[in-house]
């Protein structure tokens, strides 16, 4: 273990190298939403227990947009399911398109990955 703040901590090998997904989300009007970190091996029991949608004070029906690339671990029926279930709507950008239509894709995501790539 490394002390809290390290800019740097030494891989003892590459099955020690993790890797996590951050998850980056805003609304209509602008507002950024608090990421979602999603760790590798990551269970039900060891997510947040918060709802955003109560947070935000919206109801449970109140409609949600899902933007998805053609990455074959999403595209499933499962996935589309528990979106629905959850009155999440989805839209499939078309293969190649991905900067026109996946809009943190560019701005959010590309910004996050060169300060975290800058920092270590």
């Amino acid at each position: 273990m490394e002390q809290k703040g390290s800019r740097r901590v030494e891989i003892a090998g590459l099955i020690d190298k993790r890797q996590m997904t951050a998850v980056f989300a805003g609304t209509a009007d602008g507002t950024f939403l608090p990421p979602q970190l999603i760790y590798p091996g990551s269970t039900v029991k060891s997510l947040p227990k918060n709802n955003k949608r109560q947070e935000l004070n919206l109801p449970s029906t109140f409609p949600a947009v899902a933007i998805f690339d053609h990455f074959s671990g999403q595209v499933t029926e499962g996935v589309f399911s528990k979106l629905e279930a959850n009155s999440i709507r989805y839209v499939l950008v078309p293969a190649k398109n991905t900067d026109r239509l996946q809009p943190m894709d560019l701005s959010v995501n590309k910004s996050a990955k060169d300060l975290l790539r800058n920092c270590f």
